[in-house]
């Protein structure tokens, strides 16, 4: 490991560790709020959830420094636009699921970026495997942020959504579930695990996908179809030709922030269905579900041929805040508790 790649590590793993440290100490700090209001601390939360939003967008923008192509089919030509400085502006529902496939293991930052050019990255609910919540520090604040952790033994999660869900389904304010309907990142093993299912099931398999795990999306939207409006379908591709046949094997977490590898260019294809046009029975939402992933295979499919997803229009901006000043937002209620602490002790 080179001199370069061991500093690019630290540093990554110093900014990492202040700021989650420093969002979870204001999570903390935040605690005697539902003394007076479960409501209001509620909204102190999603205002902390603005944070790790801001952070993790920080440290792609940083460290891993990603173009992004985004297109969408032509009906929501009127919810993307870029600024004077070329940033992404999203004007999106309030209350919606979104799903996308499962490239790399930063997807979800991908997504919570797209969630902030929403202004909606205080409020974003991601679906998880349960042993993340047992990861110091960063752990302890998903389970703050009520993120949803599922063990894939389906007595136990079915459990877990209910309460969680009852939970969403009552906050008043914006509210965005993000579940990864592939269940994991797609590469070789896992990618033979789902044709297996598949060739057992007797329905075809995507060449670029795995089959999506029917239930959790099924349970989720039928717990939340009164509250929720908009289910969005993210469609993930790079233009990058892999050294190994996945992005997941070629670009790993290390490679993207420690080594510096950079992704020549991320393309996102945006769709959006009605939750009340989703079919209610799990048999037809199951032929639903996979008629959407065999289009989305499709998408990828044209794009390695052509370099770019359909749509009216074509934007082109990067995975970035609108002024690095933001990431001192992470600081605030540490600024401000010790300026009161400080003015107190000024009396004593």
């Amino acid at each position: 490991m080179t001199l370069k790649t061991l500093f690019r590590k630290y540093l990554f793993i110093f900014c990492l560790t202040v700021g989650t440290v420093s969002i979870c100490i204001s999570e903390v700090l935040g605690t005697p709020f539902i003394l007076i209001s479960k409501k209001l601390y509620n909204k102190y939360i999603s205002f902390t959830k603005t944070f790790a939003g801001i952070l993790f967008v920080f440290l792609v923008q940083s460290f891993s420094p990603t173009p992004v192509t985004l297109t969408y089919d032509p009906e929501l030509r009127n919810l993307f636009y870029l600024d004077r400085n070329s940033c992404l502006e999203t004007i999106a529902s309030e209350r919606n699921i979104v799903m996308a496939n499962h490239q790399l293991y930063t997807d979800w930052m991908y997504i919570w970026w797209l969630a902030y050019t929403a202004k909606q990255h205080g409020f974003i609910y991601i679906v998880l495997k349960d042993s993340l919540k047992w990861v110091p520090i960063l752990g302890w604040g998903m389970q703050l942020y009520r993120f949803v952790f599922l063990s894939r033994k389906w007595n136990k999660d079915a459990a877990t959504m209910e309460r969680e869900f009852r939970f969403i389904n009552k906050v008043p304010e914006p509210a965005s579930l993000l579940m990864f309907p592939e269940g994991t990142n797609l590469v070789q093993n896992t990618y033979e695990r789902s044709k297996l299912y598949a060739d057992k099931a007797g329905v075809a398999m995507p060449k670029n996908l795995m089959l999506p795990r029917v239930r959790g999306l099924f349970y989720s939207i039928t717990q939340l179809r009164d509250s929720m409006n908009y289910l969005y379908d993210f469609t993930f591709a790079f233009s990058d030709h892999y050294p190994k046949k996945y992005a997941a094997e070629a670009f790993s977490l290390q490679q993207l922030f420690f080594e510096g590898v950079r992704l020549r260019r991320m393309h996102v294809h945006v769709r959006r269905f009605r939750i009340s046009d989703i079919p209610l029975e799990e048999k037809l939402f199951t032929k639903w579900l996979y008629q959407r992933w065999y289009e989305k295979d499709q998408l990828i499919e044209d794009f390695q041929k052509t370099g770019s997803f359909p749509g009216p229009r074509r934007l082109n901006t990067t995975v970035r805040l609108k002024s690095r000043l933001e990431i001192l937002y992470l600081f605030s209620v540490l600024f401000t508790c010790f300026a009161v602490f400080f003015l107190i002790s000024l009396f004593l």
